[in-house]
């Protein structure tokens, strides 16, 4: 959905301002990070979850945040015309709302139950709350891109740019969450002469992050209504940005496929490595600290546009990331921990260049619309979904005696998935095109 102003209210389809639009993505990327890239931890010290389990979890995030994604633009257009009084920033200011309300799902299920039986009986509070507020965020994203890009013009690819080192730079931060707020929260129970058990300490973190979300609700106020138009007019999109386009969309899906095999083979990986519980997530986050660096150089440095680079280098970063991540599990804490963390940085390098290009391009050609939002984040979803598949296909393969480590397995599936996916999704990507070409 392109930004719809009415001719009556001029001011609906000015952009909103840049330091708004970054404010709220930076609040709303560390709370749903935590869910994202720190429910694999958090599950792994709460409910003792490993592969398989948190594989199966990262499936149901996948599935729902598709559904989220695909459907942003309908709902919104559906919204706008049943409630007059409807917009797309109205339908922010309800998501952060609801946001804030899932995330004190497993909360409130967690302190309702006695302490014998919340490891048991709180496990289903998880599973829903992430199935929902992945949905949640597959219909977020595409609004906030769209809120941050629409009527910028000239200026796009650097409000990008902006755009990109400000919600990975959050990322960052939200796996150090993950590990700072349960152990701050001890100390403040402490202060006040109370005991705060661990575990009670980490499903707490949930709480803090419903917070967030109402506080990125006041930042709403100074966003426009809607998002600013788009104007062709005010520079030329080159021809030759169709097929890029498509080429990084059949590559987007390949990397969060691996991203999401790794995610959840992180405590597994870390285990093996000997690295203690409360350092992982800050161990964990070297590929997430790699992207905002990533997004910062290609902010800066503009060679790359119009050409395969990012195709090209982010595919081997992301593929030879995973691989060597994998391998280090082998090797021991001495040589696998420094191999470990240049693999987590080559991977993260690989994974901002094939986001920034898709979504440079995508924006380019695709009018900065709300639908063109939630295509690449529906790409994203595929990701999400798949990679976990991964996940329970190695620990099912080490189950069944077909390898001795999970590690194996993995790689091979990995390799498999990404070449094949890859593939046919190239195919398909070219099939449109020429499809598209032809009917013009």
């Amino acid at each position: 959905m392109t930004a719809h102003a009415s001719p009556h209210d001029p001011a609906v389809s000015r952009p909103s301002p840049v330091w708004a639009c970054l404010l709220f993505t930076f609040i709303n990327s560390v709370a749903t990070g935590v869910t994202f890239n720190g429910i694999p931890f958090i599950n792994e010290q709460v409910f003792g979850y490993g592969l398989a389990t948190n594989s199966a979890l990262g499936i149901a995030l996948g599935i729902t945040y598709v559904i989220g994604a695909m459907y942003t633009g309908t709902f919104v257009r559906w919204a706008e015309r049943t409630w007059a009084w409807c917009t797309p920033r109205a339908v922010l200011a309800v998501m952060m709302v609801c946001g804030a309300c899932l995330n004190l799902l497993p909360v409130t299920v967690w302190f309702s139950l006695k302490p014998e039986h919340r490891e048991t009986h709180a496990q289903w509070a998880v599973w829903a709350f992430v199935a929902l507020y992945s949905m949640l965020c597959g219909g977020l994203w595409p609004i906030v891109e769209s809120f941050t890009s629409g009527g910028r013009g000239a200026s796009l690819s650097r409000v990008i740019g902006k755009f990109n080192v400000t919600w990975s730079s959050a990322l960052v931060l939200s796996l150090w969450l993950v590990s700072a707020v349960p152990l701050g929260l001890q100390k403040s129970w402490a202060l006040l002469g109370l005991t705060l058990h661990d575990l009670d300490a980490r499903v707490l973190l949930f709480a803090v992050m419903a917070l967030l979300h109402l506080l990125a609700a006041a930042v709403l106020l100074r966003l426009q209504p809607r998002p600013g138009s788009h104007d062709h007019t005010s520079h030329a999109t080159p021809p030759g940005y169709a097929p890029l386009l498509r080429l990084h969309r059949a590559l987007m899906p390949v990397s969060y496929l691996v991203c999401y095999a790794l995610n959840p083979f992180m405590p597994t990986m870390f285990a093996a490595l000997h690295i203690s519980t409360p350092w992982q997530p800050i161990f964990g986050s070297t590929w997430l600290a790699a992207r905002p660096v990533t997004f910062f150089v290609m902010d800066h440095w503009r060679g790359w546009h119009g050409t395969r680079f990012t195709a090209i280098a982010g595919s081997v970063c992301t593929l030879g990331g995973f691989s060597a991540c994998v391998i280090a599990t082998l090797l021991g804490p001495t040589v696998g921990i420094p191999v470990a963390a240049v693999a987590l940085a080559a991977f993260g390098a690989g994974m901002a260049m094939i986001y920034v290009a898709a979504l440079y391009y995508g924006m380019e050609v695709g009018a900065a619309a709300v639908d063109e939002g939630g295509k690449h984040e529906a790409l994203i979803g595929m990701g999400y979904t798949i990679g976990p598949l991964c996940g329970i296909g190695a620990a099912a393969a080490v189950s069944i005696g077909v390898v001795a480590q999970p590690s194996t397995a993995l790689l091979s599936l990995v390799a498999l998935a990404s070449l094949g996916g890859g593939s046919w999704l190239l195919r398909r990507s070219r099939t449109a095109g020429a499809a598209t070409a032809s009917s013009r």
